[in-house]
């Protein structure tokens, strides 16, 4: 099983490169939604975006440090287990976030349009099937399968 234990841990590194890029990606190229005059629609939109970023770049920080301290304890199940713990935080910190873009996009408040809906639900999505596997191996390695 180390080997599945080492796959999951390069799945979760994997995962959390990607989620960085995503983010870095919409740094860089998503603009907060301006009203017609081109001033942002809400002020609070200033303190939304930069949160949301955050809790983006914290998940993606986070999966990270998992999967990479996951794949260096491959070959012990205890220590594994206790390091693929931070990969579940980061899923749902990560599905929080996602979940609060699909529920607020569009409002003037968020500064996001309302097309940001389809990329949080895609990282909803993607956060929970990666929660559900890493939850699955975790009770299987549990039970000594």
């Amino acid at each position: 099983m180390t080997w599945v234990r080492a796959g999951t841990s390069a799945l979760v590194l994997g995962a959390g490169a990607f989620v960085l890029g995503l983010c870095v990606s919409v740094l860089l190229g998503y603009p907060l939604e301006q009203s017609e005059n081109g001033d942002i629609a809400d002020a609070s939109a200033l303190v939304v975006f930069p949160l949301l970023l955050s809790a983006g770049f914290l998940t993606g920080l986070l999966l990270l440090w998992a999967g990479a301290r996951g794949a260096f304890a491959a070959g012990d199940l205890t220590i594994w287990r206790k390091r693929q713990r931070g990969s579940l935080a980061a899923c749902v910190i990560g599905g929080v976030a996602a979940l609060f873009v699909v529920v607020a996009a569009g409002r003037p408040w968020t500064g996001l349009s309302p097309d940001a809906r389809i990329v949080g639900l895609q990282l909803l999505v993607f956060a929970s099937l990666l929660a559900f596997m890493i939850m699955v191996l975790l009770s299987a390695e549990g039970n000594g399968r």
